[in-house]
């Protein structure tokens, strides 16, 4: 799956139906996605791992499944606009979930519709979005415990969680999406700066005893621009091996022009290139869980 990942064989019907069989095993795990410094492209990665194409996983910030997949933030004050979602039906956060938790959590009365006043559905993506709270005051009630409270609830409800787990890895909620994480993706553009903090991220976790989930974790390493010159071709070969030695495996994703802008990201007008690349990485992730 690795070397057909690294293809990214998008002519292949046997790669995209082995690679849409792995991505079915996503069920019932919890994903964390680290990158550091910045969120863009953490952002992109956590899209990218559930959009349509990818059988059961459907991607945002509510936690994820074909109707059972969800994308949830574990950091605070970046909220729909910064994830870059084009369409937020409401205004309700984390922290209005975990306000309201002890009712949602009966099981006398609990229904998945229950859900709706807090996640942000995303149409045609696919995915539902729990969104962190803009107010940092707000935020900071998500703490390791409250962390936990939401992931083991929202889990009665979907298959699949995708956490956004932002970048402040002093954060109690930040260690505690990792620690519950089932697999980590650590997302990186080909620059010094991306590549240099993500692997800043492996040196601590590994400090803090989570050497075996960086083993296991995928690394995909996104193009800045469609045309590499020569130095940027020596610095992806120079990156791939350092990820290579560190983590499971290492995947490409091309530069697509729907993602540049920094607008809202519409899955429907990604490149088949695009998608194709996203499906194998989200197969790659599958395949060990």
């Amino acid at each position: 799956m690795a070397a057909a990942a690294l293809g990214l064989g998008g002519r292949c019907a046997t790669q995209r139906l082995i690679a849409r069989r792995a991505a079915r095993r996503l069920t019932h795990r919890c994903h964390g996605q680290r990158r550091r410094p910045g969120g863009g492209r953490r952002r992109r990665g956590t899209f990218g791992l559930g959009g349509p194409d990818k059988g059961c996983v459907h991607a945002g910030s509510r936690f994820v499944g074909e109707d059972d997949f969800g994308v949830g933030e574990a950091h605070g004050g970046e909220a729909c606009q910064v994830l870059r979602l084009g369409q937020c039906s409401g205004a309700n956060t984390a922290v209005d979930l975990l306000n309201d938790l002890q009712r949602i959590e009966d099981p006398r009365n609990a229904r998945v519709g229950d859900l709706d006043n807090y996640v942000r559905a995303q149409g045609s993506a696919q995915f539902d979005v729990l969104a962190s709270d803009e107010n940092a005051a707000s935020a900071a009630s998500i703490d390791d415990q409250a962390f936990r409270a939401l992931h083991r609830s929202l889990s009665r409800f979907y298959r699949i969680l995708v956490i956004d787990t932002g970048n402040n890895v002093k954060a109690p909620n930040w260690g505690a999406a990792v620690d519950l994480a089932d697999q980590l993706v650590i997302v990186s553009s080909i620059r010094e700066d991306t590549a240099g903090g993500a692997s800043w991220t492996l040196d601590h976790l590994m400090e803090i005893g989570l050497g075996h989930k960086v083993a296991n974790a995928v690394t995909i390493l996104s193009a800045p621009k469609q045309t590499a010159d020569p130095d940027q071709r020596a610095m992806h070969t120079r990156f791939r091996h350092h990820f290579a030695a560190r983590t499971r495996t290492v995947l490409d994703v091309p530069v697509d022009p729907a993602l540049v802008d920094g607008d809202s990201i519409v899955y429907d007008a990604l490149s088949p290139a695009t998608r194709q690349a996203w499906l194998l990485a989200a197969a790659a992730v599958a395949e060990w869980l």
